[in-house]
């Protein structure tokens, strides 16, 4: 072996050193992924011992809310036409009846959600479904049936008739290289997404006292606010679970080359960063991690 070749196995060990440790990363962030997908608010079930004690305080949110609608009416003739007791019996037994049902709706529609994500690989084309990212990376100079690739147990400077195996082309290890940052990175971002929405359907369950209240005054508008903000996590969440599984999918059996199968997977990632943005913005949630 002549030193030039030794530089380039040096050089191409180096560079195979940083993919062995961006695939892992990449399978690793893609698994966490699919366990937050599975994830629903029945599993945190210390936030509804909080939140019934939280609902104490939503009798003195009533009762402020309603000392300040008739201190309004006591001083503007205009709002005393607004004050209605048989409207006010009614908002407080529809208040009543969401403060009991509330930890049995959130509950069931978060398990519907976890349950769908937890199904798609048999609902979205399973058999055409990467199983690893870390895949599609490597079909870019990966030798041989992807489906076993192991980068493990891949000897990168072995030589067959004067030629490397695997990634023949240093240009092929560069690129998997900077491919699979650039994908652990999106992959890292959506994973963050998709716990914040988590975190923040549990900072909504917490403050709903103060939400419910708001239905006292037919002018106010904070339980429909909140009620938006919790759809718009539930559903945002939950289509992004699914254009991940999409993505995974429409990579596998989209007919391309395998360095533009590798810049689809990674715009393909981004759009699904970055659709949610859309999504709450519809539904009137905030656009989160995306901005």
């Amino acid at each position: 072996m002549n030193f030039s070749d030794l530089v380039v196995g040096v050089f191409r060990g180096i560079l195979w050193y940083f993919c062995q440790f961006t695939f892992y990363l990449m399978d690793l962030i893609y698994g966490i992924i699919e366990d937050l997908a599975k994830l629903n608010l029945g599993d945190f079930s210390f936030i509804w011992q909080w939140w019934k004690g939280l609902c104490i305080l939503l009798f003195f949110f009533i009762i402020l809310r309603m000392a300040v609608q008739y201190f309004k009416a006591s001083i503007n003739e205009d709002e005393l036409g607004k004050v209605d007791p048989i409207n006010l019996i009614v908002r407080l037994g529809a208040i009543a009846l969401i403060t009991l049902l509330l930890p049995s709706i959130m509950t069931g529609l978060s398990s519907v959600s976890s349950g769908l994500t937890e199904n798609l690989s048999t609902i979205i084309t399973s058999d055409t479904k990467v199983d690893k990212p870390s895949h599609v990376i490597a079909s870019a100079g990966y030798q041989g049936d992807i489906n076993a690739f192991d980068y493990n147990s891949i000897d990168i400077n072995a030589k067959a008739d004067g030629k490397y195996i695997q990634f023949p082309s240093s240009f092929d290890i560069i690129f998997a290289v900077v491919a699979s940052v650039v994908a652990d990175l999106v992959f890292v971002f959506i994973g963050i997404q998709i716990a914040q929405r988590i975190v923040g359907l549990l900072l909504k369950i917490l403050i709903s006292p103060f939400a419910l209240s708001g239905l006292i005054s037919q002018e106010d508008n904070t339980f429909s606010l909140w009620f938006k903000l919790c759809i718009a996590d539930f559903l945002t969440g939950f289509f992004q679970i699914v254009l991940v599984m999409l993505v995974m999918s429409a990579t596998a059996s989209v007919p391309l080359q395998p360095i533009a199968k590798v810049i689809f997977f990674i715009g393909a990632l981004m759009a699904v960063m970055n659709a949610p943005a859309g999504i709450a913005q519809l539904l009137g949630g905030d656009v989160g991690v995306g901005t």
